[in-house]
């Protein structure tokens, strides 16, 4: 029997003829009644199904969920939230889908963060697992609510554990396991692998961002297949040798994607990280996890975690090696030559045009770090930070120098899109 046929669903639709001849929907669990299209059918019988069959609250289903896909706002056809009031399931209502909703799908799952996905249409569910990697995993089912609980029947349980990027754990002793993340040791005591959320800090430590916040249900079904699973491993097995050459300092030095440490005056550094610079107290520079706030505000991940003698080592090599520099350091940037490009032709911009049009960003990850970095490219290619108009409605934004150069500094400067081209007051 096809799904959307089953008698149970049916039973509590109401479709109710209009006096112009068009039907109106609505079901026993959601009143307000839209126009019967079918695609609108389909969507009502999976929304009781959500119901009747996973026992979520109604109040946690939300019907045309807004999304911001760069500047573009879309709309989720069906969104279930989870206790914390944050997406949990995603789902996409076709008549007849096919690969192109699977890959709209994924684009709300990535901005919305969701967990689950799912496919519905006329014949046939399909169900997914937003994988950290940004792709998709068929699975068997979305969770089930349990009811009175704030927790999830998950009926994929090595599915889940491959998402998290888990790859395996191991018990080193009797009071704490290593988890293999991404190809990456993190060891972790036991009395604090029961929250996901002391997973993430961990792996964060060592530059591996977890995007997934599972329910605590989900995670502890998650962690009792990890453990059913667990090898012994002996403690050396995760302990790093220590740097005993100029060599091994060097390539240290290398594998942290630290290229030069530049000195900016007495209590400043600057260190070359890829193609990036980032200024940072010295004092800061002790201990590595700076380095890696720091460089993670800046958009850029490091994922080494060298023992704090091995930090030491490679930080004297780095201080030797060092170079004086006058004046916030001309870095070179990955994004400045992108941008450059970007603005050819133009004399203002919006910030926020930078990362999603230029940078093919998404708007929700334009954070403060991202915005710096920004900046500092417009900085070094000379255009001026202002506050411009655009659309009739004031926005955070740049000015061309060769165009500002040519009128008299104001409060305002009207814009003239026709022309293109700034006026004076």
């Amino acid at each position: 029997m096809i799904w959307s046929m089953r008698p149970d669903l049916l039973s509590r639709i109401l479709i109710t003829e209009k006096g112009s001849g068009a039907c109106s929907i609505c079901s026993k669990y959601f009143t307000s009644e839209r126009v019967a299209t079918p695609e609108e059918v389909v969507r009502q019988l999976f929304l009781v199904k959500l119901v009747l069959h996973y026992n979520y609250d109604p109040i946690s289903v939300i019907t045309e969920y807004p999304i911001q896909i760069g500047i573009t706002k879309k709309r989720a056809d069906i969104v279930v939230l989870s206790d914390k009031r944050t997406p949990l399931i995603i789902a996409e209502i076709k008549i007849k889908a096919d690969k192109d909703t699977e890959h709209q799908l994924v684009s709300y799952l990535a901005v919305a963060r969701a967990l689950f996905g799912v496919v519905v249409s006329e014949t046939e569910i399909k169900f997914f697992r937003y994988n950290a990697d940004g792709s998709l995993s068929r699975i068997t089912d979305i969770p089930v609510k349990v009811s009175g609980d704030a927790s999830y029947i998950v009926q994929d349980e090595e599915a889940d554990v491959n998402t998290f990027g888990i790859t395996k754990l191991m018990k080193k002793s009797n009071n704490t396991s290593i988890l293999i993340i991404n190809g990456h040791e993190i060891e972790i005591r036991n009395n604090k692998i029961m929250k996901y959320s002391n997973i993430q800090k961990s792996a964060l430590n060592k530059g591996i961002v977890l995007s997934h916040s599972p329910e605590q249900g989900e995670w502890h079904r998650a962690l009792e297949h990890l453990f059913l699973n667990a090898e012994d491993v002996l403690p050396s097995s995760c302990k790093t040798e220590s740097l005993q050459s100029d060599e091994d300092t060097v390539n240290a030095v290398n594998t942290f994607g630290i290229v030069k440490l530049l000195r900016q005056d007495k209590n400043t550094s600057v260190l070359v990280i890829n193609d990036s610079q980032i200024t940072i107290k010295n004092n800061k520079l002790i201990k590595y996890i700076n380095i890696q706030k720091c460089a993670l505000n800046s958009g850029i991940v490091l994922s080494h975690y060298p023992t704090q003698k091995q930090w030491n080592i490679a930080l004297e090599y780095l201080f030797s090696h060092a170079e004086d520099v006058q004046g916030p350091p001309d870095a070179f940037d990955s994004w400045k030559d992108s941008i450059e490009k970007y603005l050819i032709g133009k004399a203002k911009v919006r910030s926020i045009d930078i990362w999603t049009e230029c940078l093919k960003g998404f708007s929700s990850d334009f954070d403060r770090g991202r915005q710096r970095r920004v900046a500092d490219c417009m900085m070094r290619l000379g255009w001026i930070k202002k506050k411009i108009r655009v659309n009739d409605k004031t926005c955070n934004g740049y000015i061309n120098p060769k165009s500002h150069d040519q009128y008299e500094t104001t409060s305002e400067r009207p814009w003239d899109e026709e022309e293109n081209t700034l006026l004076g007051q």
